[in-house]
């Protein structure tokens, strides 16, 4: 029970950091939900999207010019598995860019009726999830 205050307590101090939108009157949110419905109507996966990408951020093409390179980018998953927590895990490049591509591809649509279960030992930042 205290791991999940701990967590709790972590999330709404990170919330705290980011920018808060302004209030709008309910007609004004209407007709913005008309003209841009894409963008205020989203769906859970959208919404992991764009948690995780706040997290990992964009990648960095190390090689972009060499003929050989297999494309996998460099993400920074520091924030997400490593920072604050107990049991760090480093995150390699191949499992930083299937997880990259599984997330994007959640965002599109594309599952496959899963059930996901993030196992590890405390403080690994399953929360955050």
């Amino acid at each position: 029970m205290l791991n999940i205050k701990r967590a709790l307590d972590h999330l709404d101090e990170r919330l705290n950091h980011f920018e808060q939108r302004r209030m709008v009157y309910f007609e004004t949110f209407l007709t913005l939900l008309v003209l841009h419905p894409d963008i205020i109507i989203r769906n859970v996966f959208q919404v992991f999207h764009d948690m995780f990408e706040t997290y990992v951020g964009h990648g960095e093409d190390e090689y972009p010019d060499d003929p050989e390179s297999i494309q996998f980018v460099k993400y920074d998953t520091g924030q997400l598995f490593v920072e604050g927590s107990d049991n760090p895990f480093f995150a390699d490049r191949l499992f930083a860019n299937r997880l990259i591509k599984h997330v994007e591809a959640l965002k599109r649509g594309a599952q496959q009726n899963k059930i996901y279960i993030f196992d590890g030992p405390p403080a690994a930042g399953k929360a955050r999830f």
